[in-house]
């Protein structure tokens, strides 16, 4: 899923996702671009390394790790899925 793609069109394909599809994948943290899903690397190579420049782990980002939807800030590397998510999240990935 783009994040370029309007909201409704990208809860619908979010919403299509199988829990298999949903236990391999993940959204960087900083592009919103498809990523393996891991909690401890929340975000896409080219993404870390600006970040790395700084290494802030409270650094605000823009989408959410699990559900790939802006964060509006809420999110960074020490807390890379937003709140409303932590819970569903957890259950699939079992983390």
């Amino acid at each position: 899923v783009i994040s370029d793609t309007p909201k409704t069109e990208r809860k619908t394909a979010e919403a299509k996702l199988s829990t298999q599809d949903r236990k391999q994948n993940g959204y960087c943290i900083r592009s919103g671009v498809p990523i393996p899903f891991n909690i401890e690397k929340p975000m896409s190579y080219e993404a870390f390394k600006s970040w790395s420049k700084y290494g802030d782990p409270d650094f605000p980002e823009k989408f959410c790790h699990y559900s790939g939807e802006t964060s509006e800030g809420a999110t960074s590397v020490s807390r890379p899925i937003l709140k409303k998510n932590w819970k569903q999240a957890k259950e699939i990935f079992e983390f």
